[in-house]
């Protein structure tokens, strides 16, 4: 017997020896993977979120997004809203929204484990609203709002507010303007309760 033939004899048991071990045992880590977890914990809030501001803001919950590893470290929702809005009302709405996300994501027990900082923030969710109905966006007023949080990778977009309008001849978004969330927070504050209707309340 050749040495080659010896090698192949030896070689390709240990090969498959090996595979045998490695790949059951990688599965199961992944199965044993915090986002395993704590996924259905996020999922909760997620629908228990979309239809509480379904119910209370007659906003349309159209799409998620987050952050999520060893540990949720950003959470995000994307609403549609039938209507006109002007600037006030789509700031006051925005912050509105994302003071109850975090709220929501602070009053779950069972995902308080797995918080990438306790208690969670604003610089950890991401909300967007699009102000738009059956014809699409407006033309006058706010078409589209949303927030850039902590981990952006641009320094200066952090935790800042987006504010797009709509070109009514070419028909497509335009950047409006961008303000700290800490200003667009300072602005609403001063803005209640004369300007702001019941149905945009901000704590």
């Amino acid at each position: 017997m050749t040495i080659k033939k010896l090698l192949k004899i030896i070689i390709w048991p240990a090969i498959l020896l090996s595979l045998w071990y490695i790949i059951p045992h990688q599965l199961n880590k992944q199965e044993k993977s915090p986002y395993i977890e704590y996924i259905s914990y996020v999922n909760e809030i997620r629908e228990a979120f979309a239809a509480q501001i379904l119910n209370d803001q007659h906003l349309i919950c159209v799409g998620d997004s987050g952050k999520m590893h060893e540990k949720v470290e950003e959470m995000g929702l994307q609403f549609k809203a039938n209507r006109r809005a002007t600037v006030e009302e789509a700031r006051a709405l925005q912050l509105h929204v994302m003071n109850k996300l975090v709220e929501a994501v602070n009053t779950h027990p069972k995902l308080q484990p797995f918080l990438a900082e306790r208690p969670f923030t604003h610089k950890h969710v991401t909300i967007s609203i699009s102000f738009e109905d059956s014809n699409g966006s407006h033309a006058d007023g706010i078409a589209w709002i949303h927030n850039i949080p902590d981990s952006a990778g641009a320094v200066e977009n952090r935790n800042k507010l987006f504010y797009y309008t709509l070109d009514p001849y070419t028909g497509k978004l335009t950047d409006l303007f961008d303000e700290p969330y800490d200003k667009a927070f300072e602005l609403v504050q001063a803005s209640l309760p004369m300007k702001l209707e019941k149905s945009y309340p901000f704590k």
